[in-house]
Formats: C-alpha cells, structure tokens, sequence
C-alpha cells in the first residue's frame, strides 16, 4: 500500500490478516498484534477458561496444552490488559508436602495409580511421590488438591477381609522350617524400625512341616515382598559326591610311594614320573594333587602291597554345605560308675556307657563360586587294645588317631590327609612241634622275638560337583554298572562250591527319553 493509505477491514477477519508479532511487549494503541504467554504455575488450559469472558469476540484466544501456553491475537492494549491479569493468576500453589503412611495398599503400586489419574484428568497442580522405604506417599500441590488426594488414598488404603491377608507359599528345595526363622528374623528388624516410624507392621510367618509350605499372615505388599525374599532362597542346591579311601599304609610302601607320588596322575590311572621325587611323610602331613587325580589309581597303588591294610572305601553323596557321616565298626560298652549295693551282694551296681569304636568319616563341603569346595573334614580310626599284663587298667583301653582339619579343593581334585604313625608289636614264636610244648624243658627248643612293624594311616578323599540331577544319575549309573559287571564276571568264571546260575546279578536298567534311567520293579513278576 502507498504511504498515508489506510485499510479498513471488519474486526472478526483482522485476526487472519498478516499482523505483527509481539514477542517482546513494544507495541501499544489499538494495533493488532499476536502474543504468546508461558503459563509456570498453572494450567494453560484452564487459564483460557478464565479469560474467555474477558476478550471481545473478534479476538483469538487458545492454549496449548502440550508446552502448557496461551496464544492470544487482539489489539496491543487489550493484550497488555490481559497480560497482567494473568501475572496475577499464574502464581505458585501452596509448596507444602505431606506424608501418608498406607497400611494395607503398596506405595508404588497406588503412586502409579494416582498418578495415571492425574494424567487423565491434566491436574498438573498435585504431585504423588512413592518411598518404597517406608511404604508412604509424599504429596504436593495447593490445600484443595492434598484433600481430595488424602480422601482418595483413604479409600484405596482400606482394609481388606482378613482371610485375604492369609496366604501360603510351598516351598519346593528349602526347609519350610528354616525359612521361616530367617524370615522372622528379618521381620523383627524391619518391625522395629517400623515402629519407631509410627507404621503399623503386623506379620505372622509359621512353618508347616508336614506340606513343607509356610503360612503368611501380612498386607498384601508385605506378602509380595517376603514372596520375592522366599523365590530368592528356595533354589535347588547341588550335591557332592564324595569318594574316600582310608588305609593304614605299611613303611616300606610309604617310602616308595613317596618317589612317585609327586606327580600328575593321568586321567586313564597311569603315574607319570616327573621331577624329583619327595617323602611321602613330607607331603602327605597335608598334600593336595591336581585334578587329574583318579582315586582308582591310588586304590590300585595300595591294593597291590600285601603290608598295607585298607581299612574302608566309602562313597557319600550330600547336599551343599550339609553334613556327610559313616561309621564303620562296634558299639563298645564302656563302665563310667560302679556302686556297692546295700544289702552287701558281691555284684556292686554298674553304669555302662556305649560308644563307637571302628572308622568314621564326617565331610561337610560348601561350594564357592567357580568349581573350588571347602570341605571340613573329620576322621578317627579307633580300637579296642588287647588286655595286656603291663597295663594297669580296670575297663577296656582304645586306641584313637583322629584328623580334624578344612581344606579348600577344585572340583574332581584329591585332597590327602595322613602321617599319623602307629607302632605295631608282634611276638612271632618258633618252636620245635612237640618239644616245644613241654613245659619247663620246651623252652630249649623254641624262640621268641619281638618286631615293630610301623603303619601311617592315609586318608584320600576326592569330591565331585554333581549340579543337576543327570550328573546325579550318571554317577549312580556308574556304580550301578560296575557292581552289575562284578556280578556277570563271577558268574562266567564262576566261583567254588556255588552253581553259576546262582550268582545273582543286578537287572539291565531301562532307559527313557528324558536321560534318566529307571531301575526295574523288585516286585515285578519274573
């Protein structure tokens, strides 16, 4: 348009015409100008809502919900007016926040459910805050706001029926018993802590045996916690199997052993020399061989000198840091009180106790991370000593040697455990037959002589991680095979005084699809 030209146009389109922007508040009078106003402390939305009423027809007023602004187009006095109406209704809410403690709903779970409603509705003037902690709401927002949200949790936080509260978990590996100790522990913690808070934390946790399942009295976010803690312990554990092999090893084959014995020994049982060998007294107080070790190798060691006396070859299988005993041997009465009776009698009055007397084996292993196991081991080889004239003794007299130690192992490595020497006397007598017998003139034709025959008790013990029931079933298998092949081998050799077809042999095992084998039914109809 040229200079000094007016335009006149109607009010309503003016607002779509090309008029200026006033971002920066610089124009004043009856021009039209757009403006956009950031609303901070409330909603645009409802601010909108406010000023409607208050601009003339032809002006356009909106708000944008998203970045929470007005956009306004009018002339620039009415926009100025209306700019300080809105300084004075966009001011901060009330600052204050409040704590709810809840004592039956979650926090969490009721923080995201307020929340999801405060977005549906767009009241962005209230804030929810969960603290898993303590099981409480923090919230914000003007005084209005806070009754109608405390009013809303009221509802939500209402006490169920009491037979809810009830629930059972059945334990499938852990001891309901112990899991209910180590969660009452852990409740009476958490309810002291609780009470200095002022929450309410009433939980009840009982073991039930006979289902192996534990009873659980609590709030329903109580029970998803202890749910979470009990999934947490109730995990299968593995077992160890424990191979042993227990001798009284005779000097001389100690003394040989010990220029062979430090070194590897191969997978297939075959001894590699390598090295210089040591004594076996100087290793063998506490030794330790690599895992190549086969136990089968040993044994054959020790079963082919005549001298040396293996006293047991047990094989145990345990849990996870769970005992594993065997006794081999008698149960010997032994006198710990004697009294007179009364009436005089020549029988006095005896108090017997009884005790084990033979071998015994006790390994505790506990599995570390890796393949290394820690095994506490104890073992003791006891007997009865013969009465002898030289010893002054009213009961019987035992013998014990006993070793107590923990030992740190890989897994399928062979732990050795010995050097306790024991003298032995023998009298060896030789007599001329008959004329030895004769009293008094028999000992011209006889001698007597006393040896000492020295023995070192050995202990060679090598655990085997079983982690899941195949390796469990494959070692089983094992044995079970071999006894079965012992059986077939005496049957075709045969054996004296016994009919072949009376050696008993063990059933073939059926194999199924899910790599397990099932022994046969002893009750099954040959």
């Amino acid at each position: 348009m040229e200079a000094n030209t007016f335009k006149v146009i109607k009010g309503i389109k003016a607002k779509s015409q090309a008029v200026p922007n006033d971002l920066k508040n610089i124009y004043e009078g009856d021009q039209l100008v757009t403006r956009v106003l950031k609303i901070k402390h409330t909603q645009a939305m409802k601010m909108v809502q406010v000023l409607r009423p208050l601009v003339p027809q032809h002006a356009y007023l909106a708000g944008y919900a998203d970045s929470n602004m007005i956009v306004i187009s009018d002339s620039a006095n009415n926009i100025n007016r209306i700019v300080e109406l809105v300084n004075h209704l966009d001011t901060p809410v009330d600052g204050n926040i409040e704590m709810i403690y809840l004592k039956n709903a979650s926090a969490k779970d009721l923080a995201q459910t307020l929340s999801s409603l405060s977005k549906t509705k767009k009241t962005l003037s209230q804030i929810v805050v969960a603290d898993i902690r303590s099981n409480s709401l923090l919230i914000g927002g003007d005084t209005a706001a806070r009754m109608n949200l405390k009013a809303l949790i009221h509802k939500l936080d209402s006490e169920i029926n009491t037979m809810r509260n009830v629930n059972v978990i059945y334990l499938n590996y852990a001891k309901a018993s112990d899991i209910a100790s180590i969660l009452n522990e852990i409740v009476k913690v958490s309810a002291s802590k609780q009470s200095r808070a002022g929450t309410d934390n009433d939980i009840i946790i009982s073991p039930d045996e006979n289902s192996n399942a534990l009873v659980i009295k609590s709030s329903y976010v109580k029970f998803i916690e202890i749910k979470e803690v009990v999934n947490k312990i109730d995990i299968p554990r593995a077992q160890v199997h424990i191979e042993a092999i227990l001798a009284e090893v005779s000097y001389k084959l100690e003394k040989e052993l010990g220029v062979e014995w430090h070194t590897s020994v191969s997978s297939s049982g075959v001894v590699a020399d390598v090295g210089t060998g040591l004594a076996l007294k100087d290793i063998f107080s506490l030794s330790y061989l690599n895992s190549a070790g086969d136990i089968k190798a040993v044994l054959k060691i020790l079963q082919s000198d005549t001298d040396t006396n293996i006293l047991s070859t047990p094989s145990l299988l345990t849990m996870d840091n769970q005992e594993a005993s065997i006794i081999v041997g008698e149960n010997v009465p032994f006198l710990t009180g004697s009294q007179q009776s009364q009436d005089g009698l020549a029988n006095p009055f005896q108090t017997i106790e009884r005790k084990d007397v033979g071998i015994t084996l006790k390994v505790t292993p506990r599995l570390n991370k890796g393949s290394t196991i820690i095994m506490k081991i104890y073992q003791e080889v006891s007997n009865v000593v013969p009465k002898v004239q030289n010893i002054a003794a009213v009961d019987l007299v035992t013998k014990k040697r006993a070793i107590e130690t923990t030992v740190m192992v890989e897994d399928r490595g062979m732990v050795v455990l010995g050097g306790l020497l024991q003298d032995d006397l023998t009298n060896n007598v030789n007599k001329v037959p008959i004329l030895g017998d004769i009293p008094l003139i028999g000992e011209l034709f006889k001698s007597s002589k006393v040896e000492t025959q020295k023995a070192s008790l050995m202990v060679f013990i090598r655990p085997t991680i079983l982690s899941n029931p195949v390796l469990a079933n494959e070692m089983a298998m094992k044995k079970y095979q071999f006894l079965r092949g012992k059986q077939q081998l005496m049957q075709e050799n045969g054996v004296r005084l016994i009919d072949s077809k009376d050696i008993p042999v063990l059933p073939e095992p059926e194999k199924t699809d899910y790599n397990r084998v099932v022994l046969p039914n002893p009750f099954d109809s040959q």
